[in-house]
C-alpha cells in the first residue's frame, strides 16, 4: 500500500521559479488599480500551487510540459492500454498529490471571499488539485475539474478518488511497480512517469454499477477535451458582472482560461496579473478544470472521492511490483508520476461499483483533449459579466479554458490584474502585471475597500 509519509521529503520550493524582488513602484501601481475594483473576479493557475509542492507545466526551468506530454482525452477513452498507463501513474502519485497543503495564496483567497462577499464576486481556477475548496473557497469554478473525483464514463456515477485508490490497491497488491512510488517525480497533472515494463501487470477497476468494460476517469478536463459549457457560461457571466480581473499564477497560455482575459479586455475591465491557490476555504469557487480529489464513472456518472479510488487501487494492487516506485518518482503538475512501462502490465484498475467490469473510472478533472463542463464556463462567464475587475493568480493563461475569461474581461473593458512569474497570454491587455510570487503579493495587497 502506498502511503503519504514521503511527501514531506519533497521540498515545495523546488517547483517555484526564481524571480527578482518585487518592484515597489510596480506594486504601488498594482495596489492602486486593485483598490478601485469593487466587484472582483480572480483567476488562478498552476503557479499558485507550486508553493504547495505541485509543479506546473509552463515555467522555464521548473515547468514540466516539455519533459512530459500529458495524456489526451482521446487516448484515454480509446485504449485500455492508455487507461492502464494513466491509472498506474496516477495511483503511484496520489499519496503525494493528495497530501499537498493549502499555501498562503489559497487561504488568502478564502479569507477575502468570507470577509467581503460584496466585493469578492467569483474565483475561477484552472487547477485540478482541489486546494481552493480545501481552503474554504465556495464561490469557485474548477474550470478543468477536480482530480479528487472519479467518474464512470458509462453511467456517470461519481466516486471519491480515495475510493479509486482503495480499488487499485486491492487489484494491484502484488504489482511489481509499487516499489517505484518513492522514486518517480510528481508531474503537474498529478501523476508520475511509470516505465513501460511495469504496465502489463497493472490492473484497473471498473465502475461498480456498470461492471466490466466500463471506464472510470478522473473528473478533470484532459488535453483534447473541452471545458464544460456551463462552467464557461457561468465564468463569462461573472466577467460581465465584475469591475476588474486579477490573474494569479497563470500564463494564460491555454484558451480555457485566456478567453476570460480576452472577455475582460473587450469589456475594457482592468486586468491585473501576478505570475507565479476547497483546501484553503473559498466557497465562491469554480474549479474550471475539475478537481483531482474526485473520480467519476464514465458510464453511469456516479462520483466517488479520490480517496475511495485509492482504497480500491490499494486492494487490487497490494502486491504490485510498482508500489516501491512511489517515493522514487517525481510528482507532476497533474498529480501523477511517470511509471516505467514494465510495471503497467501487472497493475489492476477497479471498475465502477454500480456498472461493474468494463466500466471506466476517471478522475473528475478535464483532461487534455476534453472539454470544460458547459455549466462551469457559463457560470464563470456570468461572474465576469457581473464583476468590476479580474485578478489572475499563478496562471500563464495559455489554455483557452481560462484565457477566454481574460478575453471576456477585456471585451467588457474591465481592469485585469495579473500576478505570475513569467509571461502570460493576457499580458498585452493587462491593466497591471506583477512578475512575483503570488503568496508575496496577496499577503501585501490591501483587501479592505
Amino acid at each position: 500500500m502506498i502511503s503519504r509519509r514521503f511527501f514531506a521529503s519533497f521540498g515545495a520550493d523546488r517547483f517555484v521559479p526564481t524571480t527578482n524582488c518585487i518592484d515597489e513602484k510596480a506594486f504601488d501601481k498594482f495596489q492602486e488599480h486593485f483598490s478601485r475594483i469593487d466587484k472582483l473576479v480572480m483567476m488562478t493557475g498552476a503557479g499558485i500551487s507550486t508553493e504547495s509542492g505541485i509543479p506546473d507545466y509552463r515555467s522555464k526551468l521548473s515547468g514540466r510540459y516539455r519533459e512530459h506530454r500529458p495524456i489526451t482525452y482521446q487516448e484515454f477513452m480509446g485504449s485500455e492500454w492508455w487507461r492502464r498507463r494513466y491509472w498506474a501513474r496516477n495511483f503511484l502519485a496520489w499519496p503525494r498529490f493528495s497530501a499537498a497543503q493549502c499555501n498562503v495564496t489559497h487561504r488568502t483567497m478564502a479569507r477575502w471571499e468570507h470577509s467581503d462577499p460584496d466585493r469578492f464576486l467569483w474565483l475561477i481556477t484552472q487547477n485540478v488539485d482541489g486546494l481552493h475548496a480545501k481552503a474554504g473557497s465556495q464561490r469557485l469554478t474548477e474550470l478543468h475539474g477536480c482530480g479528487h473525483a472519479v467518474r464512470c464514463m458509462k453511467c456517470g456515477d461519481k466516486y471519491a478518488r480515495e475510493q479509486m485508490q482503495c480499488w487499485l490497491n486491492e487489484l494491484n497488491a502484488s504489482w511489481d511497480g509499487n516499489a517505484l512510488a518513492e522514486q518517480l517525480e510528481l508531474r503537474p497533472d498529478g501523476d508520475v512517469d511509470v516505465p513501460e515494463q511495469y504496465l502489463h501487470s497493472f490492473a484497473v477497476p471498473h465502475c461498480p454499477r456498470c461492471g466490466p468494460g466500463s471506464v472510470l476517469k478522473t473528473d478533470v478536463v484532459f488535453f483534447g477535451d473541452t471545458v464544460p459549457a456551463e462552467s464557461v457560461k457561468h465564468c463569462s457571466a461573472m466577467i460581465n458582472e465584475c469591475s476588474g480581473l486579477l490573474v494569479l499564477g497563470s500564463s494564460l497560455t491555454v484558451m480555457s482560461g485566456f478567453r476570460f482575459a480576452v472577455q475582460a479586455q473587450m469589456l475594457d475591465l482592468p486586468i491585473l496579473i501576478d505570475g507565479l491557490h476547497a483546501k484553503a476555504g473559498s466557497q465562491r469557487l469554480t474549479e474550471l478544470h475539475g478537481c483531482g480529489h474526485a473520480v467519476r464513472c464514465m458510464k453511469c456518472g456516479d462520483k466517488y472521492a479520490r480517496e475511495q479510488m485509492q482504497c480500491w487501487l490499494n486492494e487490487l494492487n497490494a502486491s504490485w511490483d510498482g508500489n516501491a516506485l512511489a517515493e522514487q518518482l517525481e510528482l507532476r503538475p497533474d498529480g501523477d508520476v511517470d511509471v516505467p512501462e514494465q510495471y503497467l502490465h501487472s497493475f489492476a484498475v477497479p471498475h465502477c461499483p454500480r456498472c461493474g467490469p468494463g466500466s471506466v473510472l476517471k478522475t473528475d478533472v478535464v483532461f487534455f483533449g476534453d472539454t470544460v463542463p458547459a455549466e462551469s464556463v457559463k457560470h464563470c462567464s456570468a461572474m465576469i459579466n457581473e464583476c468590476s475587475g479580474l485578478l489572475v493568480l499563478g496562471s500563464s493563461l495559455t489554455v483557452m479554458s481560462g484565457f477566454r475569461f481574460a478575453v471576456q474581461a477585456q471585451m467588457l473593458d474591465l481592469p485585469i490584474l495579473i500576478v505570475n512569474i513569467g509571461a502570460t497570454r493576457a499580458d498585452p491587455f493587462a491593466t497591471a502585471k506583477l512578475d512575483a510570487r503570488c503568496s508575496e503579493v496577496v499577503a501585501r495587497l490591501g483587501w479592505s475597500h
